[in-house]
């Protein structure tokens, strides 16, 4: 039998911690492009084309990560879809 109570609170404190996390990805957002965009006027198209190169190469390095992780939150939410009744 499900508590539904207990599922209230669960779902409250998830999307708390949802929002939490969407706020402080906001502000790296904002502050990382923040930083590229001054450093792009102080070091103009030299400083372009290396920061290019290195967010290529960071991406490539975290791609396999990224798509696990990915495929790990696709089958939990699945499996949460899968044991909500209506």
């Amino acid at each position: 039998m499900i508590n539904e109570n207990a599922l209230q609170e669960s779902l409250v404190a998830i999307f708390e911690y949802l929002k939490m996390h969407y706020e402080v990805i906001s502000t790296l957002m904002t502050e990382t492009a923040a930083l590229r965009e001054t450093l792009k006027e102080a070091g103009g198209e030299k400083f372009a084309v290396v920061f290019e190169k290195h967010q290529l190469s960071q991406m490539t390095k975290i791609a396999e990560v990224e798509s696990l992780s990915k495929k790990l939150y696709d089958a939990a939410l699945q499996k949460a879809k899968g044991s909500v009744i209506l």
